[in-house]
């Protein structure tokens, strides 16, 4: 097994170009050469810095978020583009300080103190460090990760039972409340 990262395109091309067996994306895909296998899905969470003060919060609002430096993902990423719709629905402006393509990265910065983001819950939970803390955030928007794989092609037994693991290992009891 061979794990790449890549953006969500980019996988959505692998997996259409037969250079891979299953791609996982986070959100829907429209191409009629691809399946979607759903895993789970979430609602979006608003990351900041541990000790800010809309720790206190119990849900984070785009209203909250105004003048508050913010880790915005690229508009060419899906949840990029929802968030802009979700601000700008809502009027407020945000004073975007540093704009990535992933939520990794974006986890990173806000770690450091440097802003404050609206991300995927499984990319934060995973990425769990005393230095940073989520709450919901509404209105908040669904991540629905799935695998993919190519329409005419069986998925090779391999990548069945690596899919099988996947399942299992998101399906276990996971952390229902948001950090302290």
């Amino acid at each position: 097994i061979t794990l790449e990262v890549l953006s969500f395109n980019e996988v959505v091309r692998s997996v259409l170009a037969n250079q891979c067996e299953i791609g996982f994306v986070a959100y829907p895909v429209h191409d009629a050469g691809v399946s979607q296998h759903p895993i789970t899905e979430g609602q979006s969470v608003c990351v900041m810095p541990a000790g800010h003060p809309l720790a206190q919060s119990k849900v984070v609002r785009p209203a909250d978020l105004r003048e508050e430096p913010f880790i915005a993902i690229s508009r060419n990423v899906p949840s990029g583009h929802h968030v802009d719709e979700i601000f700008a629905a809502a009027g407020v402006p945000r004073r975007i300080v540093i704009e990535t393509q992933t939520a990794t990265a974006a986890c990173a910065l806000v770690k450091r103190g440097m802003g404050i983001s609206i991300l995927d819950p499984f990319t934060v939970a995973a990425l769990a460090d005393p230095r940073m803390v989520w709450r919901p955030f509404v209105p908040g928007y669904p991540f629905r990760f799935s695998a993919l794989t190519r329409t005419d092609r069986q998925v090779p037994r391999i990548a069945r039972l690596f899919l099988d693991e996947v399942r299992a290992a998101v399906s276990a009891p996971a952390r229902t409340s948001y950090s302290a």
